[in-house]
């Protein structure tokens, strides 16, 4: 193993600690820190030994995850539908609006916002149960999903 692999290997912790700060989805994380250490491998060619390795492997992580971010736009977001609220819904043309509006919100939340709110409002989840489930506290659970509202809301305001 040469020099440049013994370094890169040896930073794979500070790589992962990059990723943690940009997403919150441990297989996420586990996708960012391989897609970098991909890359940096691949672009070893373009490292400068007067450099620091870390800066260098950090601007990586961020690209990485820019690319991961713009990945995530193109994707449908697939919402499990339940019967239940059938009779809910009028059909009308301002609902399905309404909704589309909705969906639109949705899929310029941050991926975490997203997945939380789906949890609440879909899935009946309770807070603490959403907390332990994601290794965060309570409070962490109810902003996040306080901020997902008001994006959606503030979304709503703009269109109409």
């Amino acid at each position: 193993m040469d020099a440049f692999s013994k370094e890169l290997t040896s930073l794979i912790p500070y790589v992962r600690a990059c990723a943690n700060n940009r997403l919150l989805d441990k297989n996420g994380v586990d996708d960012l820190v391989q897609d970098a250490m991909e890359t940096a491998y691949r672009y070893r060619h373009h490292f400068r030994a007067e450099y620091p390795m870390k800066t260098w492997l950090a601007t990586i992580v961020l690209n990485c995850f820019r690319n991961y971010l713009r990945k995530q736009r193109r994707l449908a977001i697939w919402v499990e539908y339940d019967d239940r609220y059938s009779a809910q819904i009028s059909g009308g043309q301002y609902e399905h609006m309404e909704l589309m509006e909705v969906v639109e919100a949705m899929s310029r939340l941050p991926e975490h916002q997203r997945k939380i709110l789906i949890e609440a409002a879909l899935g009946g989840k309770m807070y603490i149960e959403m907390a332990k489930e994601w290794h965060v506290p309570v409070a962490t659970i109810k902003s996040r999903i306080s901020r997902a509202r008001g994006a959606i809301s503030d979304t709503a305001r703009s269109v109409h």
